[in-house]
């Protein structure tokens, strides 16, 4: 990190003299030109601060010719008046938040400032030059006599006061001794005296010539005291006032450019027009009797409006060099130029140059990150150089949150101190963590709640766009010959599973004329599944709502982790990761955004001191001293107070001190933790005060310093009293408990755990889980061999698999769903440990309806039909009928169950014996079943044909073995055969629709007169069938059915179609008439004349007697027939 020393390339910070080719140098050019124009007296260098108007001016007067002389004047050490510049006055501002004083000032201030300006450019102008230039100026400046003017000086006085004596011949000063002695004669002496009086007259001519030149000009009153000082605070204008001594002064010499800077930083725009104003009288005066120019460098931001035109006569701009644009380049070649190439990386240089706009100031950076890493960085490996680049920077910017660093003060202190990352870590965990954990559970409770409801929004979305490929009107989907609407397929993940099984979907819909029709159409649910998503099928996407699930459970554990390694996270990493800059506690602090930004980056971070200052390993700090002071003293200062030197401090601390609570500090715990042998005693000292004093709230601020830590100090404080500890813990406030509870139970010994920590435990199942990991080993086999909870989570899957595995867990309806999902025994009951946990699987309906896990309840019930497990199949008879898996042997013994159920529901019982599968076994149990479903039984062949079965039917009921007689109706002459038909059973084989013309005309022809007695029934139906076509049939059973049916229409025409068979044999026509109606009885007797109905059945039969040559004649009148009998012979 260090650069090649061996030649000095630090730069200077003054103006340079800009080259031609240099972007800035037109503005040189332009000055020059404005020189050479005579109507221009006033010239404006305007350009933002830093922009290099110095160097342009310092490059003017490098390049102006020889009759030009300049006079520089600049302003940038006066320091107007310190009282503008109070609390009360002042407001920060600047530029990327440098630290620039702007005053807030009165018009009475605002003139007390102008007022110090004149005086200024006024002082530079008369005391730039020498009492010899200025020789009757007012304006007295103190005379410096060297050693030789002072002896010429005294050698001149000497030689007058002699020339005095030999002009005058004082006597007094021995002169006539004089010349008695050396033998002067008197013509001599006149000479001597003419001679003296000759050099007198001279020097008493030079006398007056010097003191007219250095007094000539002063005043009969005083400015001020001293005579040589102007009272600034006197009304008027200081160049009024002076106005002579300033035309003096360019009357004496030969400027004729006068060059004034840094007059802008004082941001009155009055002086200017002051100065123009004397500009005009300098160049109207006759006394000086030449052109003068005033040049002045000033910011552009120094007007507020246009009316900075009416100040100048022409103002030519410097563009800046250095902008945020493009202070990376300007920065990186600063750096490449003193040795520290690629010592920060473009991305930093970049961050850090976005607040640099100064290129004096980036000079000056890069000076005192050559200087500072030369001087700290030793060893070339300790420092990082964008922290150091970083800190130059805000030295540069900001030297005042620099300097207070050294004091642990200031706002750049407040936003590093250890105080202010606690607050950080506690609003992290409070508004940030907790809320993203409960969020994050909230939201798996959510999905356990309504995953079902996202599989059916899924499916509907498929089924919608089936419906968009049917016919307008489409109101019902038909499966297995039952209707459903979108809703109910949606509803049922079976029935959409079959629905889109098959290429042909069968529908009903409503045409034009509201009638119903039914019609089918060929639908490929591939193209559909690319309809509705392109990417995944269907399947796909039920995978990915189960993989949603696991994404939860990762998301709830991973911010718990988060949570308990906050503590390791620095301040930018705690800043950026939860937004914390947005919160008050850090924009209270009121950083500029220069060090905001750097903070934000960790570019200024905790170890800003090793940026700042040098590290002496044996000498104790002044901090560190005062802290030690503080726990000598038990003051009790912060637990998380910085110790710039752990160990001196350590040796300094008394063992006194060790029994104080003020010695629980988190840097302390976190040295001796790490080095125990080294400090064995002050370890132990420390625990034992913890054992013994309150100190449940340290510990859990520990803990949320450094959770490894403080999780080695709570081991060894439970080593010494576990169950203090514990009491101690749990009478805490809720959030401090979870916390020292969590390092309890990671120490804690099997031996540890008595009934009132078992109860604790069965009861905090969720709690042991989030921390289980972190258990000894025989705490977690303990856990989960020993404690049966009341409520499961899915917060550890680890401990929760062998929780289940081992049992340990009360069935409840929580915990339930939580075995079923993890035993997998959805789809296999079997997985389920007993009867108990099957029963309430089902009940809560967690398990599949399917044949599989019905007939492996039923074995777990010992081949019974339990109440649960009839409630279960009534519930769901309907996904049982789509379970097509019934057609194995494996489960006979389950449908002969169900089969001899009565209880269960006719309507179940007849979706079962549509399976049509099964023979059932004819038990006692299914003879004793409810007429209804032996019916059902029958009719859907679940018997199997049997005679003996037949005659046990026809033992209980006529109907039940009429059924059974037609439903194996292919052996009817059989069973007809065994004359088992009685009254009973011929009434209810004749009434049944189900049997052909032929099959009856078998049963009409099987019945005995003397097994059967012919009643109404058997009458009407025996005639219904005859007045058709005449089937054989017992006479006996023929006559009594004539005789007691109840339609004239049957009963007539069996008479009719019998008479016919008989072949006309009288004595049967006679006993057949006498068994129809009294109407009929006439027919029989001779010489009679009867009136019948005019029907068809009465034509037919009058027909037939006569074709019988039974009756003479019949007629058709009036809708009557007129029937004439035989006569007698």
């Amino acid at each position: 990190m260090i650069a090649d020393n061996n030649t000095w390339k630090q730069k200077a910070l003054t103006p340079i003299v800009l080259k031609e080719t240099d972007d800035s140098f037109n503005t040189v050019t332009d000055l020059l030109n404005a020189i050479e124009n005579e109507e221009i007296l006033n010239i404006a260098v305007t350009g933002p601060y830093g922009s290099g108007k110095s160097s342009v001016l310092k490059t003017f007067k490098e390049r102006v010719g020889d009759d030009v002389k300049i006079l520089d004047i600049s302003l940038a050490t006066l320091d107007a008046d310190a009282s503008l510049y109070t609390a009360e006055n002042t407001t920060t501002a600047g530029d990327n938040g440098k630290d620039i004083r702007q005053p807030t000032i009165t018009a009475e201030q605002k003139e007390i400032l102008n007022r110090k300006i004149e005086f200024s450019i006024l002082q530079q102008l008369v005391y730039r030059k020498t009492l010899e230039t200025l020789p009757f100026s007012r304006l007295r400046k103190i005379r410096h006599f060297s050693k030789h003017t002072i002896q010429t000086m005294a050698m001149y006085v000497v030689g007058a006061v002699v020339l005095i004596a030999f002009a005058l011949q004082i006597g007094f000063m021995q002169i006539p001794l004089f010349y008695e002695t050396f033998g002067i004669p008197i013509t001599a002496q006149h000479v001597i005296s003419i001679v003296s009086i000759i050099l007198l007259l001279t020097m008493m001519y030079e006398t007056v010539v010097y003191i007219i030149k250095n007094y000539g000009g002063l005043r009969l009153q005083k400015i001020s005291v001293g005579g040589n000082e102007i009272n600034i605070h006197d009304d008027g204008s200081i160049f009024n006032r002076h106005l002579d001594e300033i035309l003096y002064f360019f009357q004496c010499t030969d400027y004729n450019v006068v060059i004034i800077e840094d007059l802008d930083r004082f941001n009155t725009t009055d002086i200017f027009l002051k100065l123009r104003e004397l500009n005009h009288l300098i160049n109207k005066s006759e006394m000086i009797g030449r052109t003068i120019k005033f040049v002045y460098a000033v910011k552009d931001d120094m007007f507020k409006d246009s009316s900075r035109s009416k100040f100048f006569d022409y103002i030519t701009t410097v563009i800046p060099v250095i902008t945020t644009t493009n202070s990376k380049d300007m920065l990186k070649r600063a750096l490449k130029e003193q040795g520290h190439d690629g010592e920060v990386s473009d991305d930093d240089i970049r961050d850090i140059a976005f607040h640099i706009d100064d290129m004096r100031l980036l000079y000056n950076i890069v000076n005192e990150y050559h200087q500072y890493t030369q001087r700290l960085d030793k060893n070339y490996q300790h420092l990082e150089a964008k922290k150091m680049l970083a800190m130059m920077t805000v030295k540069n910017y900001h030297p005042h949150d620099f300097s207070e660093l050294h004091n642990r003060k200031g706002r750049l202190y407040d936003i590093l101190s250890p105080q202010t990352k606690r607050k950080f870590v506690d609003i992290a965990i409070n508004k940030r963590l907790e809320e993203r954990i409960k969020q994050a559970e909230e939201q798996l409770a959510a999905y356990d709640a309504t995953c079902h409801l996202q599989e059916k929004e899924l499916r509907l979305a498929y089924l919608v766009a089936i419906y968009e490929k049917l016919p307008v009107g489409t109101f019902a989907i038909i499966v297995d010959d039952t209707d459903y609407t979108l809703s109910q397929i949606a509803d049922d993940a079976g029935l959409f599973e079959e629905l889109i099984s098959k290429d042909n979907i069968h529908y009903k819909y409503s045409n034009h004329y509201y009638n119903n029709k039914i019609d089918d159409q060929y639908i490929d649910f591939h193209n559909i599944e690319k309809t509705v998503n392109e990417h995944f099928t269907y399947h796909q996407r039920v995978e990915q709502i189960g993989r949603d699930r696991e994404r939860l459970e990762n998301e709830v554990k991973n911010t718990k982790l988060e949570k308990q390694r906050i503590g390791t996270c620095t301040i930018s990493e705690l800043l950026e990761k939860f937004n914390l800059y947005e919160d008050e506690c850090f924009k209270s602090i009121g950083l500029s955004d220069m060090e905001e930004d750097f903070v934000r980056h960790g570019f200024i971070a905790e170890d800003y001191n090793d940026y700042i200052a040098y590290f002496y390993p044996d000498i104790m700090s002044l901090a560190d001293h005062q802290l030690c002071l503080d726990m000598k003293l038990n003051r009790k200062p912060a637990y998380d107070s910085t110790i710039d030197n752990i160990e001196l401090f350590l040796k300094e601390l008394p063992e006194t001190a060790l029994r104080y609570e003020s010695v629980w500090n988190f840097h302390i715990l976190d040295y001796i933790v790490m080095h125990p042998l080294s400090w064995d005693k002050t370890l132990r000292l420390i625990v034992e005060t913890l054992v013994s004093k309150s100190s449940a709230n340290f510990l859990y601020q520990y803990s949320q310093y450094n959770e490894n830590g403080a999780n080695a100090i709570v081991g060894l404080c439970m080593k010494k009293d576990w169950e203090n500890m514990w009491e101690k813990f749990f009478s805490t406030n809720e959030e401090e408990k979870k916390t020292l509870l969590a390092l309890w139970l990671r120490n804690c010994k099997t031996e540890y755990i008595d009934e009132p920590r078992h109860m604790w435990l069965k009861q905090n199942y969720d709690f042991i889980a989030s921390i289980y990991t972190l258990l000894l080993k025989d705490m977690r086999k303990y856990v989960t061999t020993e404690v049966y909870y009341d409520e499961l989570t899915h917060t550890n899957p680890n401990m929760l698999d062998s929780t289940i595995e081992n049992g340990c867990y009360i069935l409840n309806e929580h915990n339930m769903p939580i075995v079923v999902n993890k035993k997998k025994a959805k789809d296999d009951i079997t997985m389920l440990d007993g009867l108990a946990e099957m029963k309430l699987a089902i009940q809560l309906d967690l398990i599949t309806t399917s044949w599989y896990n019905v007939n492996q309840f039923f074995k777990q019930c010992n081949n019974a039909i339990s109440e649960e497990l009839k409630g279960w199949i009534e519930n769901k008879i309907q996904k049982l009928c789509k379970d097509e898996s019934y057609k194995n042997d494996v489960y006979s013994d389950l449908f002969q169950s169900l089969y001899e159920l009565g209880s269960l529901s006719d309507t179940v019982y007849m979706k079962l014996c549509k399976f049509g599968y099964w023979q059932v076994d004819v038990t006692n149990a299914v003879l004793n079943l409810p007429h209804a479903k032996l019916l059902l039984l029958i009719q859907s062949g679940s018997i199997e044909y049997n005679l003996d079965i037949l005659k046990s039917f026809q033992e209980k009921d006529a109907i039940l073995s009429c059924e059974y007689m037609f439903h194996y109706k292919t052996h009817l002459s059989e069973t007809l055969a065994l004359d088992i038909v009685n009254s009973s059973l011929a009434e209810a084989l004749l009434i049944h629709n189900g049997f052909s013309t032929l099959e009856n005309k078998m049963i009409v022809a099987s019945l005995t007169h003397e097994a059967v007695t012919v009643s109404k029934i058997i009458a009407n139906k025996l005639c219904a069938l005859q007045a058709t076509q005449y089937t054989v049939c017992d006479e006996n059973i023929l006559y009594d059915a004539i005789s007691l049916c109840e339609n004239d229409h049957d009963a007539v025409f069996t008479v009719g179609h019998k008479i016919i068979e008989s072949g006309n044999d009288e004595s049967v026509i006679n006993v057949l008439i006498s068994k129809l109606p009294d109407v009929y009885h006439a027919l029989s007797e001779t010489d009679n004349q009867l009136k019948l109905k005019d029907t068809d059945y009465n034509r037919f039969l009058v027909q037939t007697l006569k074709d019988a040559d039974y009756i003479s004649t019949y007629s058709n009148e009036n809708e009557e027939i007129i029937v004439t009998t035989k006569q007698e012979d």
